[in-house]
């Protein structure tokens, strides 16, 4: 037989079991999605009594049900108490910015999570980031959340004098909490110690109904910026100042310095501005 018929017979086969494989699969493997949602006299329930979803996934609550808030904005996962496990911080719109779910395990690997909610001492409208690494360089989690809004008095601006009239303008800081120093008592609130960044107590601009990226703190990020082996902090800036909307580093002085408060901040210079006169250079082809 010709090479090329055995090939095109090989590729007959080929298609021939591909279809009767998905046939099989359409009429007989499909999966049966009716109760996701039931319904038991007056009372409905939903897809999380059962646990089931459209997909490969098992859904599982979380948070408290009875929760009523502004609802999460960030989440992240990490091994908060060295378990080995994957913990959760969320981040909320509300006085209480930050919970962190502890992952627990049954006997048979169930999974469950035991929620803690830590409080601090400055009030919170909404938030714009969060971010868990070990700040203090205690081997530790710390967890650092970025406030847009705290309706507190007396934010600044870098380099140039507050305007009038901040009551209508975004107050935002950057608000730590440091890790137990046990362990054992990471599921312990007041174990839990809060600090905002003194240096990060600045106004932004703040609209109506605009949205969240387009005023005040808007994004942050860590990482060891100036590769002195310690977490620094990055956010972006819309300022109700003089200065430019931009880029703002807080720089990691030292675990006393950061549990005080205290961190160096420098905005990042703007690679397409410069002060006049500004000098040209010519472009040339290659």
């Amino acid at each position: 037989m010709n090479t090329w018929r055995r090939n095109l017979i090989g590729r007959v086969v080929q298609i021939s079991v591909a279809a009767i494989v998905l046939a099989t699969l359409m009429n007989g493997c499909r999966g049966n999605y009716g109760d996701l949602n039931t319904t038991t006299g007056s009372t409905r329930a939903d897809f999380l009594s059962s646990g089931r979803t459209q997909s490969f996934f098992t859904a599982i609550q979380v948070d408290p049900k009875s929760e009523d808030s502004a609802g999460p904005q960030f989440v992240i996962a990490e091994d908060l108490d060295g378990d080995g496990l994957l913990d959760l911080v969320s981040a909320w719109n509300q006085s209480q910015p930050v919970q962190i779910h502890l992952q627990r395990r049954s006997d048979s690997g169930a999974i469950r999570f035991e929620t803690v909610t830590l409080a601090g001492n400055i009030p919170v409208v909404s938030v714009a980031g969060l971010a868990v690494t070990d700040f203090d360089q205690d081997g530790r989690m710390d967890i650092a959340v970025l406030i847009k809004e705290t309706l507190l008095i007396g934010a600044g601006c870098l380099g140039s004098a507050s305007p009038d009239g901040d009551s209508l303008l975004n107050k935002g800081v950057i608000l730590m909490y440091f890790g137990p120093d046990d362990p054992q008592q990471t599921n312990q609130a007041l174990a839990w110690q809060d600090r905002d960044v003194k240096s990060s107590f600045l106004l932004g601009t703040k609209g109506a109904s605009a949205p969240p990226e387009e005023h005040g703190f808007t994004t942050m990020a860590v990482g060891d910026m100036d590769l002195d082996g310690d977490m620094d902090i990055v956010v972006a800036w819309n300022p109700a100042c003089s200065e430019s909307p931009g880029v703002l580093l807080f720089t990691n002085d030292g675990s006393g310095s950061v549990r005080r408060g205290d961190w160096t901040v420098s905005p990042i210079a703007d690679p397409f501005q410069c002060p006049p006169p500004c000098p040209t250079r010519e472009l040339r082809p290659n």
